[in-house]
């Protein structure tokens, strides 16, 4: 059409230049340039770089940055929920002195057991050494504070020192056992009976005792005093009067950057498998039957089961099969020993109430190092089965630098790790579900979630972590 027009608009230009249209016309110092092929291509192909990385810089934010903010500081989610049918938690977690400073993780891990978005029902419950009550006291400024921000209330217990077990021992003997004089009374009426009933290590029969005999609550209002002795043990007497048979228990560590969500998720997955009807899971060999079982189940985010040799670790390159990660599955996977240290969630006085965990009288000589074998050891005996179900992210681990106190104690005891974990999982022989041994290679394992969703979750917690190195967090 172009080229036809063109000799017309030359007549024009010679006879009645007025009719031509005016971008028709030559102009002197305007002239019309096209630029080269190749710089038009180079021109596209940076604006697509260009959109596909804002597009991935927004997506970031969108899925990873803004997610892993604390709730209410930009970002509405993750939102607080409310306790089903008035159900209470008491989170139980222990310290030590070297953790407590504000470069410390016990202090980030608190703010975010604080954070949690069903923590309206949950109180806090710490366990510290005697020796290190200088030390909390030091540092109680800055946590007060934190649990005054969070209005909710913190209380740090001094106790004898029982190594690994303090984050779960105190806590269980509290809100499992009942009162002291019925305890004394039904150990010396039932003590025989228990011993021919039940194998070594499931002791029955122990007089309950106050978890602490220093007790400091945290985040209180300001002029309130501290609360009595008196207080303070009816405040336990409550917690194990509360509904549905006293509270949960929940066992965390103190080196995680917990996830806003951890007790939201435990708390409905054990009400899925209870509902269910996966509570029962794989029947114990231990005999005896019990009180928990086909009627309770402990739920956690991270778990193994336990090798058909009864032996404990793998080698490194079976390590991601053997063990089984909240955030890495898609489904609940049933486990033997699920860890404590990212959250292990059950109920105190129907899983373990018929039990002495203070009774190291038997066990190996490194049993009071390893709380998670010792732990779930008695729930199998208990019958009560061990889930590790799905986590909406994975807990940014805070790791400490230089040797642990745990490993300190053990060489000076002249133990290894795997010595120790080795002679607790061979202690409850007997109790681990034969159908839920580990099989090399990972058959069996559990359901995992698309590579991509556990790529952006991973990041999502490297975020986390790096937020929390800034002090933003």
């Amino acid at each position: 059409m172009l080229a036809r027009l063109q000799p017309k608009q030359a007549w024009l230009a010679g006879r009645r230049p007025d009719l031509l249209p005016t971008a028709a016309l030559a102009h002197p110092r305007r002239r019309r340039t096209t630029k080269p092929a190749c710089r038009s291509r180079w021109t596209a192909a940076a604006k697509a770089a260009g959109t596909a990385v804002a597009g991935a810089l927004l997506l970031f934010v969108l899925a990873v940055v803004l997610p892993a903010l604390p709730p209410g500081r930009l970002w509405p989610w993750p939102h607080s929920v409310s306790c089903q049918q008035g159900q209470e938690v008491v989170i139980s977690l222990a310290t030590v002195a070297q953790r407590l400073t504000t470069g410390g993780p016990f202090p980030v891990a608190l703010r975010a057991l604080l954070r949690q978005t069903a923590g309206d029902c949950a109180s806090i419950w710490v366990f510290l050494p005697r020796g290190d009550r200088a030390a909390a006291e030091a540092a109680a400024p800055a946590l007060d504070a934190a649990a005054r921000r969070a209005g909710r209330l913190v209380r740090l217990h001094f106790v004898p020192d029982r190594m690994s077990a303090n984050k779960f021992l105190w806590a269980l003997e509290a809100l499992a056992h009942p009162e002291p004089g019925a305890a004394l009374a039904a150990g010396a009426a039932d003590a025989s009976n228990a011993a021919r009933q039940h194998s070594r290590f499931r002791a029955v029969g122990t007089s309950w005792r106050p978890a602490a005999e220093i007790t400091v609550v945290l985040g209180l209002p300001s002029g309130q005093p501290q609360p009595s002795t008196q207080q303070l043990q009816a405040e336990v007497a409550r917690l194990r009067a509360a509904p549905g048979g006293g509270p949960l228990l929940l066992v965390c560590d103190d080196d995680f950057v917990h996830h806003p969500r951890l007790l939201e998720t435990l708390l409905a997955g054990r009400q899925a498998l209870l509902a269910s009807g996966r509570q029962g899971g794989a029947s114990s060999s231990s005999g005896g039957g019990s009180r928990g079982s086909g009627s309770e189940v402990a739920v956690g985010t991270r778990g193994y089961r336990v090798r058909p040799d009864f032996t404990w670790g793998v080698l490194p390159a079976e390590f991601d099969r053997h063990v089984t990660e909240g955030w890495r599955i898609a489904s609940p996977y049933q486990t033997g020993v699920a860890t404590s240290g990212k959250g292990i969630l059950f109920h105190p006085q129907s899983a373990l109430g018929a039990f002495n965990l203070s009774d190291f009288g038997e066990a190996p000589g490194g049993a009071h190092f390893v709380d998670d074998i010792w732990l779930n050891g008695h729930l199998a005996a208990a019958g009560v089965p061990r889930w590790v179900v799905p986590l909406p992210g994975e807990p940014a681990d805070m790791q400490v630098n230089g040797d642990s106190p745990l490993d300190r104690r053990l060489a000076r005891q002249q133990l290894s790790r795997w010595q120790a974990n080795s002679d607790a999982i061979r202690f409850f022989q007997a109790a681990w579900e034969p159908g839920l041994l580990y099989r090399m290679g990972g058959a069996g394992g559990p359901r995992l979630r698309p590579a991509l969703q556990r790529a952006l979750l991973r990041a999502r917690s490297a975020w986390a972590l790096l937020l929390v190195r800034a002090g933003l967090l």
